[in-house]
């Protein structure tokens, strides 16, 4: 079983990357906005969009296991 430290930093890192993945998220929302606003088709970006989505589902179900798992640890 890994030890506290590697579990912490672990977790730092995970939730670094759902911090990332959300502004991904905000800026194909925005990207998308803007192709709608001025009359171009967004699937492509839609796309991109669900792909990122999907992504970020399974950064946030890692931060949390490795949250559970570090709360195991310390007990």
């Amino acid at each position: 079983m890994p030890d506290i430290e590697s579990l912490t930093a672990d977790l730092k890192k995970a939730e670094a990357h759902v911090r990332q993945g959300e502004e991904h998220i905000r800026r194909q929302k925005r990207i998308i906005a803007v192709l709608e606003r001025d009359g171009h088709n967004s699937g492509m970006a839609r796309d991109v969009l669900s792909t990122f989505e999907r992504i970020q589902e399974g950064h946030i179900a890692h931060r949390d296991r490795l949250a559970v798992a570090l709360g195991e640890a310390a007990d």
